[in-house]
C-alpha cells in the first residue's frame, strides 16, 4: 500500500480523479445523449450496451453500463500486461481505469440534450472529454484499453504503434456504427 501512496502523490491522485470526472461529464452530457459513439474500448463498451437494450431489450436509464463494460474489458489487457511494463505505469492505468469505469457509471446520461445542435453537441463533448483526458495522462499513466494493447502490440510487432492499433480498432468501431 505504501508503494502505491509514493506512486500516486496527491497531484496525480487530483489529476486522474477530476480528469475521469470532467471526461464522464463530457460523454454522458454532451456525446451519449446525440447518439454517437466513442472510439477504442469505450466505444466497444457502448457497443455492447447497445446491443444488450436493443437485442435483448435490457433498459439501463440513465445510467450508462459502458464504465462497468469498460472495467470488464479492462481486465485481461491489466492482467497481461502486470509483467510486461513497469509497477509506476500500471499503478497509475489502473487507478485511471476504475475512475473513469466509475464515473463513466455515476455521471447520469442527460435526459434532453444540453445543446440543440447536435454539431455543437459534439464539438462540446469532444472538448470536455479531451480536456479529461489530457489531465489523466498527465499523471503518468493511461486511460488502459487500445493504449495498453497498442503497447503490447508494439513490442511483438516492430511496425506497429499506438496510433495504428487505435486507428485499426476504431475503424471496426465507427464501421459497426455505421
Amino acid at each position: 500500500m505504501s508503494y502505491c501512496r509514493l506512486l500516486l502523490t496527491p497531484r496525480m491522485t487530483l489529476l486522474i480523479v477530476i480528469g475521469s470526472l470532467i471526461y464522464s461529464v463530457g460523454l454522458n452530457q454532451f456525446i451519449v445523449p446525440v447518439g454517437l459513439y466513442n472510439g477504442g474500448f469505450l466505444g466497444i463498451a457502448q457497443l455492447i450496451r447497445h446491443f444488450m437494450e436493443s437485442w435483448f431489450g435490457i433498459s439501463f436509464g440513465n445510467t450508462n453500463i459502458a464504465g462497468i463494460l469498460y472495467f470488464i474489458l479492462n481486465i485481461p489487457l491489466l492482467a497481461v500486461s502486470v509483467k510486461r511494463f513497469g509497477k509506476e505505469f500500471l499503478a497509475k492505468t489502473i487507478y485511471c481505469v476504475c475512475w473513469y469505469s466509475l464515473f463513466l457509471t455515476v455521471v447520469p446520461i442527460a435526459d434532453h440534450l444540453l445543446v440543440d445542435e447536435h454539431l455543437t453537441a459534439c464539438v462540446a463533448g469532444g472538448v470536455i472529454c479531451g480536456i479529461g483526458a489530457g489531465m489523466t495522462l498527465l499523471s503518468g499513466g493511461s486511460g488502459g484499453g487500445e493504449e495498453i494493447l497498442g503497447l503490447l502490440l508494439m513490442q511483438k510487432h516492430s511496425n506497429l504503434s499506438v496510433g495504428k492499433v487505435s486507428a485499426i480498432l476504431n475503424i471496426f468501431i465507427f464501421g459497426t456504427c455505421a
